[in-house]
């Protein structure tokens, strides 16, 4: 799956999808995978804020 940081985010999909009342609760494998794609998801964005901060400096 891929989609656009800028427009969603994958807790916005899981929200989504756990609102329709789909369990998403699985391994632990499962859950540290999903961890690792919300941590990734937080460095990009981060990221992203800081080159737009640079480029107004310039």
């Amino acid at each position: 799956m891929t989609y656009d940081l800028l427009e969603v985010s994958l807790e916005s999909i899981e929200k989504t999808i756990e609102d329709r009342a789909v369990s998403l609760r699985g391994a632990v494998l499962e859950n540290i995978k999903r961890g690792l794609i919300h941590f990734s998801e937080d460095c990009e964005i981060d990221n992203l804020t800081h080159l737009t901060k640079d480029s107004d400096r310039r």
